[in-house]
């Protein structure tokens, strides 16, 4: 699992730069991916470039912040999904 809070936060929470997340992220995506398995990311940096995520997702990608909505949130996830096959 890639976690995006690991690549985003240096030590006494100083933020990395957008360019360096961004090739951190291609970094770990290329060797989480290396194998059959694929790889997995966890958090949503889209304005310093979780979009490199998003965009080369093949499943669903669903962020559940409140647990009632969870079921909610998964159909939107699952609809979404079904609409770029």
């Amino acid at each position: 699992m890639i976690s995006l809070d690991a690549i985003m936060w240096q030590p006494s929470w100083r933020p990395t730069e957008v360019e360096e997340f961004r090739a951190k992220l291609r970094s770990a995506m290329a060797q989480e991916g290396a194998g059959e398995r694929g790889w997995v990311v966890e958090g949503d940096y889209m304005m310093r470039g979780g979009d490199i995520a998003h965009e080369a997702s093949t499943d669903v990608i669903c962020e559940c912040l409140v647990s009632y909505a969870k079921p909610l949130l998964l159909s939107a996830c699952i609809d979404y999904q079904s609409s770029r096959a």
